[in-house]
């Protein structure tokens, strides 16, 4: 009777875990390669709330767009 109750609690445990926010970050980087001049070009695609959280800039303004080129 122990061990039931023991493995419904972890269940339960597990099941209300699943119905908690969790904040879901995505990026998207392409990398391709110029043989003339034998270098690496990096393209990120990343979403502009995330940046301007961890920059701490409103994302409607100008100086977002030149804080993001100059990272």
């Amino acid at each position: 009777m122990k061990k039931l109750l023991y493995i419904s609690g972890i269940l339960t445990f597990f099941v209300l875990m699943s119905f908690m926010y969790v904040d879901f970050f995505s990026s998207m980087t392409k990398v391709d390669y110029i043989d003339g001049s034998k270098t690496l070009k990096f393209t990120t695609k990343m979403n502009t709330s995330h940046i301007s959280d961890a920059i701490k800039i409103n994302p409607n303004t100008a100086g977002f767009e030149a804080e993001v080129k100059n990272m």
